[in-house]
């Protein structure tokens, strides 16, 4: 396998360790959108026999995806990013409807959110503890019978806490049998074993970008017997849900991706524990002053730290220069102030100011003796 998160940049080797915020397209993913591009480029919804094959090759990448995630008696709606896809599934929500969302939601929800509210939803946000996940006891509270729909993320992008979404679910179900439950597993999908059947949700938000594919393309998985109601009006593509012509190439490329990715989740898993630990590690032999933010069961491709006395933007910027690249946290976040999932969480200012996000690649070799060096001297500087 390549390299993908080591690039050359003039004399300087790069290591990039901001995988949550986007990742390298594998080389046999581009080699795919390539062929589909120049040999599928027939337009599905056509009548003759080359479009009816491109139709053809849609419904067998659903299949490839929802096997992936154990999706039987599910549906797929390709969208052009999650950020659609959770859009799509939050817009279901009647004017008037009870809403619970996770406190520690993606800005894709989080903003959808409020402006629901503003349409007249009732949303609710379901705190979060110390620890970082959804605390449990609190969604009981909230969870009420007159409840219509529940979005909470499966892996956090801040901090890599994996919520307990089957327990949640299962719960909600229990007091309201036909409440819809949402998941963004946008930092789950093809990173830890995911079983939506076995979560028990009705929709789930996966992104193509984040697990070696190219951008411009997600899906929402949805129960077979749910009635999504269109984003688009047109041609009554992608069941009537989604109008307007497939891009055939990227999903192509979406595809590939989860068949080259999917055979190795479990030693890419295994592998990224060791980088992560391994850097906690380093860290500490240097007696670098920094806390982990998020605690218990956790995806090792995302490890916040707080580096306490020290700005983290200040931080990246230097680390730059070490030829590093790390993030702040979410990059759909960095035009605004400070981190609500952190602030949420209860961290103080200073633990918030001092935070970086740093998040691995299971197809890249990592040196973090030199990324712990590199940090402990921009620290001391």
């Amino acid at each position: 396998m390549c390299n993908c998160s080591i690039l050359l940049v003039g004399k300087n080797m790069k290591y990039f360790l901001d995988n949550a915020s986007t990742t390298s397209c594998l080389d046999a993913v581009n080699k795919e959108m390539l062929r589909a591009s120049m040999e599928d480029f027939y337009n599905p919804g056509a009548l003759y026999s080359q479009g009816f094959e491109i139709r053809k090759k849609l419904d067998d990448a659903r299949d490839i995806l929802l096997k992936s995630i154990n999706g039987n008696g599910y549906k797929v709606v390709f969208t052009a990013s999650a950020t659609e896809s959770n859009n799509l599934a939050l817009n279901q929500v009647k004017k008037n409807a009870k809403v619970i969302i996770g406190g520690g939601e993606h800005p894709s929800i989080y903003e959808t959110a409020l402006s629901l509210k503003n349409r007249g939803a009732n949303v609710v946000f379901a705190p979060l503890n110390k620890d970082g996940y959804v605390d449990i006891e609190k969604f009981k509270e909230i969870m009420q019978p007159d409840v219509d729909f529940v979005s909470i993320m499966h892996v956090s992008n801040e901090t890599g806490n994996i919520n307990p979404i089957s327990a949640l679910c299962q719960y909600a179900k229990s007091v309201n049998p036909n409440v819809i439950f949402h998941v963004d597993g946008v930092q789950a999908f093809l990173k830890i074993n995911v079983s939506i059947t076995s979560l028990g949700v009705d929709m789930y938000t996966i992104s193509s970008h984040k697990v070696h594919g190219p951008k411009g393309v997600g899906a929402l998985i949805y129960k077979s017997n749910l009635h999504l109601k269109p984003e688009l009006y047109g041609g009554g593509q992608e069941q009537g849900v989604r109008s307007g012509t497939e891009n055939y190439p990227l999903i192509a490329g979406f595809v590939k991706a989860i068949q080259e990715t999917l055979p190795s989740l479990n030693d890419n898993l295994i592998k990224v524990q060791k980088t992560n630990e391994a850097l906690i590690q380093e860290l500490r032999n240097l007696h670098v002053n920094f806390e982990i933010n998020g605690a218990g069961e956790k995806s090792p491709y995302i490890l916040s730290l707080s580096f306490l006395g020290v700005r983290g933007e200040v931080l990246l910027h230097m680390l730059e220069e070490y030829g590093i690249l790390v993030s702040t946290g979410s990059a759909c976040s960095t035009k605004k102030i400070g981190n609500r999932i952190l602030q949420e969480m209860g961290k103080n200012t200073k633990q918030i100011e001092g935070n970086l996000r740093v998040s691995f690649d299971a197809m890249a070799d990592v040196d973090v003796a030199y990324v712990a060096k590199a940090i402990n001297e921009c620290v001391n500087k």
